[in-house]
């Protein structure tokens, strides 16, 4: 069943996000903030308890020194609708990004990932197929603001602590970067299981994790491929579909996500339109194994550890984690593409 997303595109140099200086220094901090649809449920205790534990999951991984509010709510998402993440993507260029990745790396040297990223980006802007430049001639790289901020860029929450988008400017009164809707099992929408085991019921942390890590930048918010011909997402630059050869096409042609120039495969992109392009691929007929695979199953729960693709996708868009950092594993193309759709003003996708 899908998960839904949408999202807001703001002009490139928009302002950044609050940034919390009373927490420990090496930490990403999530602030939930509960909506009326949550606080009312029958199931109140056990809903936060599952977004509280996803929250921790992540936390307990990336360490950062980010802090950012997410509020979440229960709604219809109409018949598969699972979760729906909506948040703002901030503009900079190819360059930009790039020198900002570079001196990300430079900072958390123990971040191996990052740096052979960096070393395979091109000095000049990408020209994927598929997406024309600006007449200034450079190519506009989309990030979440989470991300955004991540790299030292300067912006401010763009929703308020009712989860309505107030714009981005220090005086806006926004507190969030992101909101996240849940199923709320009324109707169509699908009953989310909200402690685990998951039994015949979909696994609700695992719908928090995939929308948590979208507000993060990976997943459908590193992707704009489907919506925009004249930009494309962070996690975009490290899509390829054989090496030396990236892929920024929607066609069904097999795509994945490689920190090395194409060489090796670190997951298969979902290339189904009815999912997020910035997903990982789900082979037809069968139960994915990841978070932030594009179609997930009921009865099934999965997380993000250190040694999953999605830790490998948010190091290479500049987070750190705790401890070791993995080097991606070296293999060949498994998980072939699927689909994701991309982001205009306010848009919704989904994941089946």
């Amino acid at each position: 069943m899908p998960f839904i997303s949408a999202r807001r595109i703001m002009p490139a140099l928009v302002a950044a996000l609050c940034l919390t200086t009373s927490y420990p220094a090496r930490a990403l901090l999530i602030t939930p903030t509960f909506d009326s649809s949550i606080n009312a449920n029958a199931s109140v205790v056990a809903i936060k308890a599952s977004i509280n534990a996803a929250i921790a999951e992540l936390t307990g991984l990336i360490s950062n020194s980010l802090s950012i509010g997410i509020y979440f709510k229960l709604g219809n998402l109409g018949a598969g609708g699972l979760g729906s993440s909506s948040q703002t993507l901030l503009g900079l260029t190819y360059a930009t990004v790039r020198s900002q990745l570079i001196a990300d790396s430079n900072a958390h040297p123990t971040n191996t990932v990052l740096s052979t990223a960096v070393s395979y980006l091109p000095n000049t802007a990408l020209a994927p197929d598929g997406v024309n430049f600006f007449s200034q001639g450079y190519s506009l790289i989309n990030l979440t603001q989470a991300n955004y901020a991540l790299l030292g860029n300067v912006t401010y929450p763009c929703y308020d602590n009712t989860g309505t988008f107030v714009g981005c400017g220090a005086s806006a009164g926004g507190s969030n970067v992101g909101v996240i809707t849940l199923s709320d099992g009324i109707g169509s929408d699908p009953t989310l299981n909200w402690t685990r085991p998951s039994s015949t019921l979909t696994d609700a942390r695992r719908v928090i994790l995939h929308e948590i890590d979208e507000i993060l930048g990976i997943g459908g918010g590193g992707s704009r491929l489907g919506a925009s011909t004249s930009s494309i997402g962070i996690t975009d630059i490290y899509r390829y579909s054989g090496a030396n050869t990236p892929s920024y096409s929607t066609a069904a042609a097999p795509a994945y996500f490689s920190i090395n120039n194409g060489a090796t495969s670190i997951i298969g992109a979902n290339q189904n339109a009815s999912g997020d392009y910035g997903d990982f691929y789900t082979a037809p007929g069968t139960c994915p194994a990841y978070v932030q695979d594009a179609f997930t199953c009921a009865g099934q729960t999965a997380d993000v550890t250190s040694a999953t693709p999605e830790a490998t996708l948010f190091q290479a868009i500049g987070y750190t984690l705790f401890g070791i950092t993995p080097v991606p594993e070296p293999g060949s193309l498994l998980l072939l593409a699927t689909g994701l759709a991309g982001i205009a003003k306010l848009r919704r996708r989904r994941l089946r």
